[in-house]
């Protein structure tokens, strides 16, 4: 056979299986990197869930309907390991979990704000409590300042609020009182009742409210 014969001859079938073999591997290769894509994309699927703090339908005592003024609700201040997005789980003593699937819905010091200003609706009456967003009112009103040290789920087991707060008059300045809460409740026996906990978060905050409305109607 001259070389021009063996230019344009046909391969035989013996020289067309390596290279048929070689296609198929090429083709399983990239059928199992897709497959292994899939489920990586699968894995990695977000699953964070997002809640927020709600009011309480308790109704006013007699003894804090006794107060006839206007309340104003400052923002609330958070301690600055609470100023994140995931909820605080504390384990032991001295340390902290930060739920990364267990989030804050919005910014908790806007949401605790907001709560406490409802609780306080409810408490007190719509007509003597300042609205929430507006700026502070003119005339005369009594002044909420709250700081926030702790509000977290305690071992998954109670929820645990501790803050500081001071009433004053809010056209003097004047202080009226200064005081401490610390307060817990125990939390659903099922660890993973997130739900059940955060609601369980905003009864301390309802507790709050009560506490601060109780002093706030004997405060001079």
């Amino acid at each position: 056979m001259n070389f021009i014969s063996k230019c344009f001859s046909q391969p035989s079938s013996s020289s067309l299986q390596p290279r048929a073999g070689r296609s198929a591997w090429v083709l399983s290769l990239l059928s199992l990197s897709l497959g292994l894509s899939s489920c990586t994309t699968l894995k990695h699927a977000d699953t964070t869930q997002f809640y927020v703090l709600t009011a309480s339908k308790a109704e006013a005592s007699s003894a804090v309907q006794k107060f006839e003024g206007l309340l104003y609700v400052a923002p609330v201040e958070l301690a600055s390991y609470l100023d994140q997005p995931g909820l605080v789980i504390r384990q032991g003593t001295n340390r902290l979990h930060f739920a990364e699937r267990r989030q804050w819905g919005q910014p908790l010091h806007d949401n605790i704000t907001e709560v406490l200003r409802e609780d306080f609706a409810g408490l007190l009456g719509n007509e003597h409590v300042h609205p929430w967003g507006r700026q502070r009112p003119r005339g005369a009103f009594v002044s909420l300042q709250i700081r926030v040290d702790q509000f977290e789920l305690a071992d998954l087991r109670r929820a645990a609020l501790t803050a500081t707060w001071q009433l004053s008059d809010g056209e003097t300045g004047h202080r009226l009182t200064v005081q401490s809460s610390h307060i817990e409740q125990p939390l659903s026996q099922e660890l993973a009742d997130f739900p059940s906990h955060v609601t369980i978060l905003s009864d301390t905050l309802a507790q709050l409210a009560r506490e601060i409305a109780t002093a706030l109607a004997s405060a001079k």
